[in-house]
Order: structure tokens, then sequence, then C-alpha cells
């Protein structure tokens, strides 16, 4: 058959659909069924624009040689009931296999597929003309959404769109271009793009200064509803489903993030909390305390207070009890200042613990002297243990659950202060010396004790338990009961320290000994020393404060501290 016989219309006849059958000698198998409800919508509503090649056979019926995927849509429309089971096909009728081959061969191989960019810029056309979007998805066999999506390929630079016919782009490259639809960014990220750079590196571009949506804790919490309704505009990646979009105003989003956390925060502070700040997140400060526990007391709320934030998945965080270290400094100064210990930093931790230390001996001394406290030392911290449940307010300076610190090492440098260390010594020896060599054997000794030789073994052996040196970290409660025992006991540090000039006045600096002076009245004589060398001002100090009587803050009685303080304030 030649190729005028093959245009010749008067050789097209009609077959009845039902007559029509697959032709073995088709020579497409790959894929032939793809698409094919897309096809038979294109033909309900479009029509048959292109006749069937057939070739009859002895029984009647009619295979189509080319055609294959038009029959298999008219078959569809037929099983919809959307036409006839011998609905009239236009077709060519061929009456030689080896021409049938041929034939389904140029069809098939010579057949060249639509550009992806004729494809879009054809729908957009359509639409543009005035064909909704619905009529034209259904006469394409397609979704709005994909008809949606060529449109918005066609909104995209015709500079780019050049390129992607020339092969140097990809379908993937011109759908990441539509994010936006200004053509100069567009041109713009083009211009700098170099050969590594894929379409995820193109939407970075893109949307520089954006809020992704799905990543960002504010843009969850404000919601997109929230942010739009305040006038806020969303970009969406209609090629990304797994992407819900990204937040232009970052502004916007920041103002309505601060107004859900400001609101938020009212109803923390109404619970009763000292303070609440809000704000999208806070770096966490390691200087500020936290009360912990689930269930906060008036107390609690009254010195401490609550933030409110955004959690990393964009909820609401509310972190309660927090006191700022501002807050955390002045209750330190207030118990001490309870407490009558020092508060402005006057030593250093170093020489209060070796103060603390002398005064603890000196507690243990009076201690062995006086039974009837150390008695009432013992039954107050065996009592706290037994009969009462832990509170925050109240301990004992008593270590009797644990080995007794071993005062030695803080008191060795300045030995020399000490007036009473060889005298309680030796008390402790004595005592020990009395006492049976192996412990089994205590019990036995004890029982048979009279009452006045068992008062000194208990005086003796609780007044080893006491532990008054002030370390880096006091305990406010065990401090004020150092406290208590040290007035129950009518403690003068004045009877068992003194500063020496090779003891503590030695460690001292001169500003410190320049502050002693003035407080032991020796005003004259600070004046002096603030001028010396230190070697000078160390002997100078020490004559000038011989006989005084001055003491550190931490050795003098808490009544004395305070009274202290009172004059000076006055």
């Amino acid at each position: 058959m030649n190729a005028n016989t093959q245009l010749n219309p008067n050789l097209t006849h009609v077959v009845p659909l039902n007559l029509l059958v697959q032709s073995k000698v088709n020579v497409r198998k790959t894929n032939a069924k793809d698409g094919i409800e897309g096809l038979a919508a294109n033909i309900e509503a479009l029509g048959l624009r292109q006749n069937l090649n057939v070739r009859k056979l002895s029984d009647g019926t009619s295979e189509v040689i080319a055609g294959q995927r038009r029959l298999m849509a008219l078959q569809l429309l037929a099983k919809q009931k959307k036409i006839p089971e011998d609905f009239l096909v236009p077709c060519l009728e061929v009456k030689d296999e080896q021409e049938a081959k041929e034939i389904s061969i140029a069809e098939n191989v010579m057949r060249e597929a639509m550009h992806p960019a004729d494809q879009f810029e054809a729908f957009n056309a359509l639409v543009v003309e005035g064909m909704p979007i619905e009529d034209v998805a259904a006469k394409y066999g397609v979704t709005p959404a994909v008809v949606k999506q060529r449109m918005k390929l066609a909104t995209v630079s015709p500079k780019i769109v050049k390129a992607f016919r020339a092969g140097e782009l990809t379908l993937e490259h011109v759908m990441a271009f539509t994010l936006t639809s200004d053509k100069k960014m567009q041109e713009k990220v083009f211009g700098e793009m170099s050969e590594f750079m894929d379409a995820d590196d193109i939407r970075g571009e893109l949307t520089e200064g954006m809020v992704d949506i799905d990543r960002d804790s504010a843009a969850k919490l404000v919601g997109i509803e929230a942010y739009e309704a305040a006038g806020g505009e969303v970009v969406r990646d209609l090629f990304d489903k797994e992407s819900t979009g990204y937040m232009k105003d970052e502004v916007l989003l920041t103002k309505l993030a601060l107004e859900k956390l400001a609101a938020e925060a009212e109803k923390v502070k109404a619970e009763g909390w000292k303070w609440v700040e809000h704000a999208p997140s806070f770096d966490y400060d390691y200087k500020m305390g936290r009360i912990h526990g689930r269930r906060f007391t008036k107390a609690d709320k009254e010195r401490a207070g609550a933030r409110v934030s955004i959690s990393y998945n964009g909820e609401l965080s509310i972190e309660r009890g927090l006191i700022l270290a501002a807050d955390m400094k002045a209750e330190k100064a207030k118990n001490a200042e309870k407490r009558g210990e020092p508060v402005s930093g006057e030593y250093a931790q170093s020489q209060i613990e070796t103060l603390t230390a002398h005064r603890t001996a000196a507690i243990r001394f009076e201690l062995t002297r006086n039974v009837h406290v150390a008695k009432v030392a013992v039954t107050h911290a065996l009592a706290l243990s037994a009969f009462y449940e832990r509170n925050w307010d109240t301990s004992s300076a008593m270590e009797i659950h644990t080995k007794p610190r071993n005062l030695e090492p803080l008191t060795r440098d300045t030995e020399r202060d000490q007036l009473t260390a060889k005298e309680a010594g030796e008390v402790s020896k004595v005592l020990r010396d009395s006492l049976p060599k192996k412990p089994e054997q205590l019990w036995d000794h004890l029982l048979k004790l009279d009452d006045a030789d068992l008062d000194v073994v208990l005086a003796c052996a609780a007044a080893c338990t006491l532990d008054a040196v002030r370390t880096k970290f006091p305990e406010a409660r065990k401090m004020q009961n150092v406290e208590e025992i040290a007035a129950a006991l009518n403690l003068d540090m004045t009877k068992h320290w003194e500063p020496k000039a090779d003891g503590f006045i030695g460690r001292m600096k001169k500003s410190q000994m320049v502050q002693a002076l003035k407080q032991a009245g020796k005003a004259d004589a600070a004046f002096n020393v603030e001028k010396m060398k230190r070697d000078a001002a160390v002997k100078a100090t020490a004559t000038a404060l011989e006989g005084t009587g001055w003491l550190p803050a931490m050795l003098k009685p808490a009544n004395d501290n305070k009274k202290a303080k009172r004059e000076k304030a006055a």
C-alpha cells in the first residue's frame, strides 16, 4: 500500500466496537495500558480524532494493527456505559500482514512525545482563554491539582524554560523555580547556579528569609490559619506533597507568637509567682536556682518565678520554680545575717574554713566540760532523726552518723593561733586511755560506769561529732544549730584563739589587716599599715591587735554580728 492509498479518505470505513480485537502483531507490549483513563476522558470530551488501522479476519472481526490504546480507551468508555458496545469506529483497512507490522512499528517508533514545556504551556493557554481548570482536567483525564501544577510551571521565566528545552535543566529544576512568581528573582538564582546545584538548592535560595512551617517551632505554635487571618502570606510548593509551605512575613509571625506567649504568661502569673517571663526561647541559666517538685507551696511562689517559651515541637513550654541569681544571693545574705556570718566576702573561703575549724575545736572543748549541753545536743540530733520527718529548716550540727571531721589539716598552718588545742587534745587522750582498747569490750565497760563517769564519756564523744566548719556551700539549717550550741555554751572565742603574726595574720591580705584594725578601734595603726610593705604590715598589725580581743566575724557570736550590723546601719 503506497502513501497515497493510506491517505485516501475513501478507503476509510467504520467497524462496530464489539467486532474490534487486539492484534498479535502490534509491537507495543510495554506500558500499553498506562494513561488509558486519561485518553478515554480526552476521547469523550473531544471525540476520536484519529482512525484505527485494522485488518479483517476470517471470523468477521477486525484486528487493530495501529491504535491499540485508542481501542482500550473506547472499550473502557463502553464499559462505563458512556458509548454503546457497537459504537461505530472509523478505521483504515490493511490487507497484508507484513504491511501491518510496518505500520505498527511506524506509529510507535516515529511518534514523538510532547515536550513537558509544551504540555504546561498548552494547559495554561486553555485556562487563560477561559476554560475552567476542572474542565481541562476532565478533558485530558487528569486531576485539577495536576492542571494547577502545569499552570504553575508556565509562570517560570522564559529564560529558564529555554534552558529546560535545551536540556540544560531538568524538570525537577523547573519545578523548584515555581516557589516564586517573581521572574527577576528566578533569573537571579538561575544566573548564579553552578553545575552542581540541585532542586533543593534552588528552593533554599528562593525561600531565604522565609520561615519553613514544618521546621519552625513558632510557626507550629501560631498555625497557618491564624497567620493568614492576620494578613500573612504563605508560599506553598505544589510539587512537594510533604511540605506545608513557607511563611514570608517573619516579623508578623514573631508578633503573633509573642502575643500567644504573653497571654499564657498572664495565666501563669495569676498562679501567684513572684515573676513570669516569656520569650520564644531561653538559654539555660546555670546560675539560676530551681525548686524541684510537682507541687509548689505559697512560699515557693513568693520567692520563685516561671518562664513561658516554645518547645521544639511548637507547643507551649512552662518552666516553674525558678529562682533568679540575684534573689539567690539576697537569700544567702539574709541567711548569713541570721546566723551572724559575714556577707560581703570579707574573707576568702580558705580563711573562713580555717577560722571555723578553730571555732569547731573550741566548741568541742567546751562541750566536754558541759555535760548538760552535750546531752541536749546529742538528744536533739537523735530525736530529730527518730521522731520527726525531714525538715528543710532544722538540722543538727552533730555528725553522729558519720566519721567526725579531722580538723588537723585545716588548722595546721595556723596552730599558733590556738590557745586550747593542746588542752583539748590532752582531754581527749586521757579519755581514750581510760576506755578499752578493743571496741567489742566497750559496751560492758560503759555498762559498769556510774552516771557521773558515763556523762564524761558521753560529753567527750558528743563533742567529737560536732562539725561547725563553714564550707563553700554551707548548710543553713546546720549552721543555725551551731549558733544555738555555741550560745548555750556561752562560747567566747577570745579564750580559745587570738591572731598571731606567724599564724592567721600572716595569711591575711593587707586590706584585711586594715579592716581588722579599724574594727578593733585602731584607726591610726590602720592608716600606717596601709602604707607599709607586707612584712612590716603583718608585724605592725599583730602588735596593734594584741590584747584587743579582736575576732573575725565568723568567730563572733551571732548576736554580736547582728548588733554590729545595726550599729553600722545607724
